[in-house]
């Protein structure tokens, strides 16, 4: 049973993880030039994984939808990262 749960929990967090790719690969579209995707990716990925692991020990149902939840969070962290980077310190 714990080996099932384990492999629902992997199953969902490369699901959430590939929507949390996406999104920075579209905002990197959006701004053309930059040259520190690798890096937002790989940080906007461990704020899922914290988030996603976070609720999953909490809440059993948290392994269908921790990594969800960590998708969508990571995503909104790379954007406000983003952001407050271009307007402080202009564009990388």
């Amino acid at each position: 049973m714990v080996y099932v749960l384990l492999f629902v929990f992997a199953v969902m967090l490369a699901w959430g993880s590939m929507w949390t790719i996406v999104l920075v690969m579209a905002a990197k579209r959006r701004r053309a030039g930059k040259n520190t995707y690798w890096l937002d990716c790989v940080a906007a990925l461990v704020v899922e994984l914290a988030i996603a692991a976070a609720i999953s020990l909490i809440n059993p149902w948290g392994l269908l939808f921790g990594p969800l939840a960590g998708a969508f969070v990571g995503g909104v962290y790379y954007f406000w990262v983003s952001e407050y980077r271009d307007r402080q310190l202009g564009p990388t």
